[in-house]
């Protein structure tokens, strides 16, 4: 397990009398859920974070991120260009890409801002 995954258990963890207090949104950021054939894997990882903090959130929303091409050295921007994207059919595949659903984000976080 990563140690910022481990970080963001031990917070949920500790934080949970609070969070069950008020109406939570859980955002899991994979880029897995970026196409229909991850998603399911990213809603089980969710589930498994979800399961192993104990933590029921009022919402939950899969967000599939970017690609930001600067923070991969060589060899990871090689796999994501040539594997992950243009096995996909993905435009703009040599570049950043975003595949983040704005609108679905935003709505998620007005909709916990009113709750």
């Amino acid at each position: 397990m990563s140690g910022i995954k481990r970080s963001v258990e031990v917070f949920v963890i500790a934080s949970l009398p609070e969070l069950q207090k008020r109406p939570t949104l859980f955002l899991t950021v994979s880029l897995s859920a970026a196409f229909p054939e991850g998603v399911s894997d990213a809603q089980r990882y969710a589930d498994i974070f979800l399961r192993n903090t104990g933590w029921k959130p009022t919402a939950s929303l899969l967000v599939a991120g970017a690609l930001r091409y600067d923070e991969y050295d060589y060899f990871k921007a090689q796999i994501i260009q040539h594997v992950v994207l243009k096995c996909r059919e993905v435009e703009g595949a040599k570049g950043d890409y975003e595949f983040t659903n704005w609108e679905r984000l935003f709505e998620a976080v007005d909709w916990l801002i009113r709750a």
